[in-house]
């Protein structure tokens, strides 16, 4: 018997969450220079799967041991450009609200396939991140942690 992880599968899925004014890209979608034009959340290329352990749940060969594998996923999410808007309060605002509706899709939507738990792990930071190009968003960083049971 092969291990079958559904990492695919799980990039996928959230890949094609909808967030209305929100562009969601997969893996193989990271923004180059020029492609920021709208609020996007995407894998974060300076990191985006960390803390990947598999535990052995049975004894058995490595085809057929049952095992617990977790791995965390990271993502940049830019709201607007920083310094494109003077009214702090209004930019965070609706940043947070915009970062809720993310959060609550991710959370809500039964059809992340491949993974038997996502949550979300962590928001180290709402603040200014920077696009692949360099440049600076009002944005955050945003951590899901996995879980999917092999074999």
């Amino acid at each position: 018997m092969a291990i079958a992880l559904g990492l695919e599968t799980v990039l996928t899925s959230i890949a094609n969450l909808t967030v209305t004014d929100v562009q969601i890209r997969d893996i193989d979608e990271v923004p180059d220079a020029g492609e920021f034009r709208t609020s996007m959340l995407f894998p974060d290329p300076e990191g985006f799967i960390t803390a990947f352990n598999v535990r052995r749940d049975s004894t058995g060969g490595g085809g057929t041991a049952l095992m617990t594998v977790t791995y965390t996923l990271n993502y940049r999410f830019i709201f607007v450009p920083a310094g494109s808007l003077r009214n702090l309060a209004n930019i965070y605002g609706n940043l947070a609200a915009k970062l809720i509706a993310i959060i609550e899709e991710m959370l809500e939507n039964d059809d992340i396939a491949g993974a038997v738990d996502m949550e979300v792990q962590e928001i180290p930071t709402i603040g200014a991140v920077t696009d692949p190009s360099g440049t600076t968003w009002h944005g955050c960083t945003l951590s899901l942690r996995v879980t999917e049971f092999v074999n």
